[in-house]
């Protein structure tokens, strides 16, 4: 059985520094709710909301930080990307017919973070029903993004649960050379 082959998802630091700016704020809102709470209601109650935030606080705070250990894998048959539990995708070998280098455009630029862009079909100049769109996971806008262009949609989690179809993965790695060989 053939292993499969880690792939790096980009340098952490941008990523560490939204997560840290999360932490900061998170931290002024649980400190002045807490002032709040603890002034204006009976101190079980204060107590109850300090619990409930502080603890919603600290969820958001795993979940936005979990794609600091993304974790790319290319198998013998698909590229399996894991953002953390922010979201992810399966790509099967057989489905990419293209890949290469993406810069961005100003239309779409590259953007940190796992996201979707449904897209558009253009007829005639006019926008018809939504397509199949972009998905993309970027953790540094300064490494590497490759486009891939599919054959079939694939069906994406981003936003945590939210399922997504598309037809193109744009993807941000350490080296590009692994995933841009999966073009045929």
């Amino acid at each position: 059985m053939a292993r499969s082959q880690r792939v790096g998802a980009g340098p952490r630091r941008q990523w560490g520094a939204l997560v840290a700016g999360v932490v900061a704020f998170g931290a002024v809102e649980v400190l002045t709710v807490h002032l709040v709470a603890g002034a204006l209601l009976p101190d079980a109650a204060a107590l109850v909301v300090d619990v409930v935030l502080g603890l919603a606080t600290v969820g958001l705070v795993v979940v936005l930080a979990s794609p600091l250990w993304a974790s790319y894998r290319l198998g013998p048959d698909a590229l399996v990307l894991r953002f953390g539990w922010v979201g992810g995708v399966v790509v099967p070998r057989a489905d990419v017919v293209g890949a290469a280098p993406y810069e961005g455009t100003p239309a779409r630029p590259v953007e940190l973070g796992a996201g979707h862009d449904p897209g558009t079909a253009d007829v005639g100049g006019r926008a018809a029903e939504p397509a199949h769109g972009v998905v993309s996971f970027v953790r540094s806008t300064r490494s590497p993004v490759v486009r891939l262009d599919l054959a079939a949609p694939v069906v994406a989690r981003v936003a945590g649960t939210r399922r997504v179809t598309a037809a193109t993965v744009l993807v941000g790695v350490d080296d590009p050379e692994p995933v841009l060989a999966l073009a045929p």
